[in-house]
């Protein structure tokens, strides 16, 4: 585990203590939870961003309508009773 040194606002620096406090943490893991947290929701936005550009570039819609035609065209060659 490496130790680093940072500077916080005052607001920052009194919410980390009420966290601390609330919960019996030190500051340490109550810093490394919230660094975990935000690490975890820029990967989800990144998750997010590749799936929509994915989604741009291959859309659902028209394998979709191929589904739909393709199922059309096969119940349409079945007898029915």
């Amino acid at each position: 585990m490496k130790k680093v040194t940072i500077t916080l606002p005052d607001e920052q620096a009194a919410a980390i203590e009420q966290i601390r406090r609330r919960r019996g943490l030190s500051r340490s893991r109550v810093v490394q939870q919230a660094i975990a947290m935000s690490l975890a929701e820029q990967e989800k936005a990144r998750a997010v961003r590749r799936y929509e550009e994915g989604y741009r570039k291959h859309p659902e819609a028209s394998e979709a309508t191929a589904y739909a035609k393709a199922t059309a065209a096969t119940l349409a060659r079945e007898r029915w009773p």
